[in-house]
């Protein structure tokens, strides 16, 4: 590991290894799309958003006991997997796509730690890597071959 780079410094650091705000489990809830696919146990982001006031504390305590204690109750980890033809009428697996329908507590702890990732991200990555990092973009690497 001393061959490694550092790339954070320790307030960097201590962002990221902070304890989770109640409103950081609420913010990444209200940035998903109401509209998405609903998870297993038939519910969308849009219902979470609607009922914040009566289930949020109880996906809090899920998502703080999923990152404190590593286990995860078995119906946030169940996913769906459905296939979505991509023509019309398809005769083969090739003719379809795979997605996977996750719960969607699951996508809020992930949303949460994305967003957490998200302030220290530019610092990681090379600035070669123009994906998923804010205000760099793939047609920069177009113009720069």
């Amino acid at each position: 590991l001393q061959a490694v780079p550092l790339c954070l410094n320790e307030e960097d650091n201590q962002k990221l290894i902070a304890p989770f705000r109640d409103e950081e489990f609420r913010d990444a809830a209200f940035q998903m799309h109401s509209d998405k696919a609903p998870s297993p146990d038939g519910l969308n982001p849009a219902f979470y958003k609607r009922f914040w006031s009566l289930c949020g504390n109880e996906v809090i305590y899920a998502c703080r006991r999923w990152l404190t204690e590593g286990t995860i109750p078995t119906a946030l980890g169940d996913t769906n997997i459905v296939l979505v033809p991509k023509c019309d009428h398809p005769n083969s697996m090739r003719d379809l796509r795979p997605i996977s329908l996750c719960n969607v507590v699951y996508k809020i702890l992930a949303k949460t730690l994305a967003n957490r990732l998200q302030s220290v991200l530019d610092k990681c990555i090379s600035v070669e890597q123009s994906g998923f990092v804010a205000g760099r973009s793939i047609t920069d690497n177009v113009i720069i071959a």
